[in-house]
């Protein structure tokens, strides 16, 4: 009766470490995403006027705890943002002037992404995948081309409107210093892998990184309902810039 027992306790061993070995642990690949970026702002005053197009590429890691979970990870250049419109105060040659200012913004980090990821059995060549969690960015860059319009301007009694100022455009500026330093996100994804050879797989799948902490610093003004700059004892009043990135992606790649 015992060595039923141990040679029961000995096959049943056996027969988990041959399953344990049935799939890869680790599997690395590099990817490429096309996106569609937008910003979502959380104050009134400032406008989100365009959604644009931008570019992210990196290395994709999953690590298995079981043959179809895995935590997924690795390392994105994410690149994100958009058109915000609003008013800010601006200061020229001693004086001060009111512009309405039109920025196309494009942010770029150094994501590491930690999410769960779900993948069924494969089935003829293909295998189904899901995944949920979150990125953690640092900011690499921040650039944007910029369109202002003066709208007023601080005259000896009072603010006039007529600046005698053309608009102007900016190109490719350094934003860095109105950007902060880390973002958060929440990540969706889905998609396929295509079995090729091995564990080598065409991975193709779409994802939303939608942000929920604030990317910007510095301030606007507010504005009334008829778009007209508030002032209090002749004074424009401000507020904090407050908004949003997000983004939806198309994700191609190979794993190994």
């Amino acid at each position: 009766m015992k060595n039923i027992v141990w040679l029961s306790i000995l096959f049943f061993g056996i027969s988990i470490s041959a399953s344990a070995q049935e799939f890869s642990k680790y599997r690395f690949g590099f990817k490429v995403e096309p996106n569609v970026s937008w910003f979502t702002p959380k104050e009134k005053y400032l406008d989100a006027t365009d959604n644009k197009v931008r570019f992210s590429y990196g290395l994709n890691a999953d690590f298995h705890f079981t043959e179809n979970y895995a935590i997924g990870s690795g390392l994105l250049i994410l690149t994100n943002g958009g058109e915000l419109t609003y008013k800010r105060q601006i200061f020229e040659s001693g004086k001060e002037y009111i512009v309405e200012t039109t920025r196309d913004i494009a942010i770029k980090y150094l994501e590491i992404p930690i999410t769960l990821k779900m993948r069924t059995n494969e089935i003829g060549y293909i295998t189904y995948w899901g995944q949920f969690g979150i990125g953690l960015d640092i900011k690499v860059d921040a650039r944007m081309d910029e369109t202002y319009n003066y709208e007023s301007v601080l005259g000896e009694l009072d603010w006039e409107t007529a600046t005698g100022k053309d608009a102007i455009e900016e190109e490719n500026v350094n934003l860095s210093s109105e950007v902060k330093p880390m973002r958060a996100s929440l990540i969706i994804g889905a998609g396929i892998e295509y079995s090729v050879s091995g564990t080598t797989a065409i991975l193709v799948g779409i994802n939303f990184n939608n942000g929920f902490t604030n990317v910007l610093k510095r301030d606007g003004l507010k504005t009334d309902s008829s778009d007209q700059v508030i002032f209090e004892e002749g004074q424009p009043q401000k507020y904090d810039l407050n908004s949003i990135s997000n983004s939806f992606g198309l994700t191609i790649g190979v794993l190994f």
